[in-house]
């Protein structure tokens, strides 16, 4: 399963959603780069070095960028996605994996194969 942040959001925050997030965390997971920063942003407290060594506690890998996710996401992009869901749901084709969403509202293309879990 690939991540946004919005979900992992939802989970460590203990919102509406936080048990579905729980139980996809108990398999192999993973979040784009792009998507690990936005959280971090969002998390800051005393340091981003602390909040990432909490969050390794989820054993989530953290995923590097190439440059065809790259082009997937600014396809998604275009269609109005945001750019850190365009990366995460790009990851998700690349990888063939499920992709878990914090928000409702994402459209992929059809051809893609890719169902979303929308949490809200």
């Amino acid at each position: 399963m690939v991540f946004d942040s919005a979900a992992l959001l939802i989970f460590l925050r203990g919102e509406h959603g936080a048990d579905r997030v729980a139980r996809a965390l108990e398999l192999p997971g993973c979040i784009s780069a792009v998507s690990f920063t936005a959280l971090l942003v969002a998390l800051i407290g005393p340091s981003p070095r602390t909040v990432a060594e909490d969050l390794a506690r989820l054993n989530l890998e953290i995923a590097p960028i190439d440059s065809g996710c790259a082009v997937d996401a600014a396809r998604l992009v275009q269609s109005s996605v945001k750019l850190e869901v365009a990366f995460t749901v790009a990851l998700a084709r690349a990888r063939g994996l499920e992709v878990m969403l914090g928000e409702r509202g994402v459209t992929v293309p059809p051809e893609w194969k890719i169902t979303p879990v929308l949490l809200r």
